[in-house]
């Protein structure tokens, strides 16, 4: 009686071990992968530098960004920024959204910021706490 049931447990044991290597493997979901850097400007010649990069799933992508102080000095934004994004990309377009966690001015914390870019054309808008600059430079969006 002993010997049935172990053979009863063995025979199981490898029943279920044969399924499991029978398994299907799970797909990994598509990565992409976002670079922007580009010079806009909220007019009167007020230029800032800002750059972003991102990755995830095209519907759920996480990264970061920043802005350089502008030229001329005292533009919106007038310090140096850094900000966590997330986002989404459609077709050509992505468009990322977070706000500030990094300035040397205090003020500039928790800032609201939106980069909005077209891989096609290069257009970039920014839009920093309400103030809107646009301009252009290198979007790039990668599948995987």
């Amino acid at each position: 009686m002993q010997r049935m049931k172990l053979r009863a447990v063995v025979a199981l044991a490898i029943a279920l071990t044969g399924m499991a290597l029978t398994a299907t493997p799970v797909q990994a979901a598509h990565m992409t992968v976002v670079a922007i850097s580009g010079e806009v400007d909220f007019g009167g010649g007020a230029v800032v530098q800002i750059g972003a990069n991102a990755r995830g799933p095209a519907g759920s992508l996480s990264g970061q960004g920043f802005d350089t102080p502008g030229k001329p000095a005292g533009v919106v934004p007038p310090a140096y920024c850094r900000f966590p994004l997330t986002g989404s990309v459609s077709g050509d377009i992505v468009t990322l959204s977070g706000t500030v966690t990094f300035s040397p001015d205090p003020t500039l914390i928790g800032a609201p910021v939106v980069i909005t870019a077209d891989a096609s054309s290069g257009e970039i808008v920014f839009d920093f706490a309400g103030f809107i600059a646009t301009g252009t430079g290198s979007v790039v969006i990668a599948h995987r």
